[in-house]
């Protein structure tokens, strides 16, 4: 007689196709799979932007990054804006979340809503963004692929939950790799009654770079992982391909980050399914309540010609998995591209929460969820505001266009998904439409 319960687990990093789920020929997420098989999965899902705040605010808000504007180091959701976790509290949930990622955390209005909210907040890295633009020239003194770690070393873990210390960790993650990220949730599943409703929010970020999986069950081979890594040269605030390419790696080299890329894959799948049996056995998440996994953006591995993510909108970077599972949903593979802005209105319709026509840009699909006919030919868009370079992307069925606006230039891509899916044939070298086009080349200001 309760209201279903709401677990949402983002995989950090995540290319979809690195799955088992959507092809991939590893077996790097079991568990994954396990809950596509049960629910229902997106085959052409979208991430709103190529890094974690403007992609996890679009998740939360059902907005685009240029209309939440969290899109830079030093933006926080607009406190105006209501959230997936305000929707919950609202109705009466309890709100929990768990991050691994300092990006998405209440210093950048990640917390509004949330009863409790565990995360990592290195202080060295909030007295860095406190310095304004002064933090441009930090950058210039660090390896801009090793920022985030840099200032990982020097941190602390956090939780806001009353009557807990708070704890020094010495590993690269800090005590936020999968399994302690699963034991924190853990101890908040033994606190939790099964008849009180609740909304919880899991972020994992393991597979992010730095790649070092800490149990490695996929490869059996002794890496040298700093060797791997330091192939990896990414220039201070880099301009986007073709403008910039990367020094060329060995394949020998590129193999090697990949297999470590999927070893972080599959342990984090390994907690995931942690995560999930926990739930279950509690009587915390049954066939009545809802489950969504997705990730808030993929990786380059010299696809075309950089690394890490952040600086491009290829499919590499753009194309995450989305899966629902939960009472109704039927067991199916959608065709019709998605977006995580449709989370949000989604939630709220599975849930009969109404929505103020007009706060979200996202779409409800909660028909196609249970079985309804999917619409194949809807347009889906990312983008990446920056202000020396808007790359804005827009995919329509295999058609896909990126626009890419600096302040001396302009260059259209165009591909054909079906026909060459790792987009190495651009049919639109010059701005006007290629005889190839199938879908329709907004004019510049008619994006989202």
């Amino acid at each position: 007689t309760r209201k279903p319960n709401v677990v949402v687990v983002l995989i950090d990093t995540l290319r979809a196709d690195h799955l088992s789920a959507y092809g991939y020929d590893r077996p790097t997420s079991p568990n994954l799979d396990a809950v596509a098989a049960e629910g229902a999965l997106f085959e052409n899902a979208w991430s709103q932007a190529p890094w974690t705040r403007p992609s996890v605010a679009s998740l939360m808000t059902g907005l685009f990054p240029s209309s939440h504007n969290t899109t830079t180091v030093w933006k926080s959701i607009p406190e105006s804006l209501p959230m997936v976790s305000t929707m919950m509290k609202s109705r009466g949930y309890h709100t929990a979340a768990f991050s691994a990622n300092m990006q998405v955390s209440p210093v950048f209005g990640f917390g509004r809503g949330f009863d409790s909210f565990w995360t990592v907040e290195p202080m060295n890295f909030r007295r860095h963004l406190s310095l304004g633009r002064t933090f441009i020239a930090i950058r210039k003194m660090m390896n801009v692929g090793r920022l985030a770690a840099e200032f990982a070393r020097f941190g602390k873990k956090e939780t806001s939950q009353a009557g807990e210390e708070d704890k020094v960790a010495h590993n690269v993650l800090m005590g936020t790799d999968a399994a302690s990220v699963t034991d924190e949730v853990e101890a908040w599943m033994d606190k939790m009654e099964a008849d009180v409703p609740y909304f919880l929010y899991v972020h994992y970020v393991d597979p992010h770079d730095p790649y070092e999986p800490p149990v490695d069950e996929l490869n059996h081979k002794n890496y040298d992982i700093k060797a791997l890594h330091d192939v990896i040269e990414i220039p201070i605030q880099p301009e986007p391909y073709p403008a910039f390419q990367a020094p060329k790696p060995s394949a020998e080299a590129v193999q090697g980050l990949l297999d470590l890329y999927d070893a972080e894959i599959l342990f984090t799948d390994k907690q995931m399914g942690r995560l999930i049996a926990g739930l279950e056995s509690r009587g915390l998440l049954t066939k009545d309540d809802y489950l969504v996994i997705t990730s808030d953006h993929g990786e380059e591995f010299y696809d075309h010609g950089q690394w890490h993510h952040g600086n491009s909108l290829f499919q590499e970077l753009v194309h995450v998995p989305l899966i629902f599972r939960g009472p109704g949903i039927a067991a199916r593979r959608v065709e019709m591209p998605a977006q995580l802005t449709d989370v949000f209105p989604t939630l709220a319709s599975l849930l009969g929460a109404p929505l103020p026509e007009g706060v979200v840009q996202g779409i409800d699909v909660s028909n196609v969820l249970h079985g309804g006919v999917d619409n194949p030919n809807r347009t889906v868009f990312a983008e990446r505001p920056d202000p020396d370079w808007f790359l804005y992307a827009a995919r329509q069925r295999d058609g896909k266009l990126i626009w890419q606006r600096g302040k001396a230039a302009e260059v259209w891509l165009e591909y054909q998904l079906k026909e060459d899916p790792a987009e190495q044939t651009n049919l639109a070298e010059e701005a006007g439409a290629s005889p190839e086009s199938t879908i329709d080349r907004p004019a510049p200001g008619a994006w989202p």
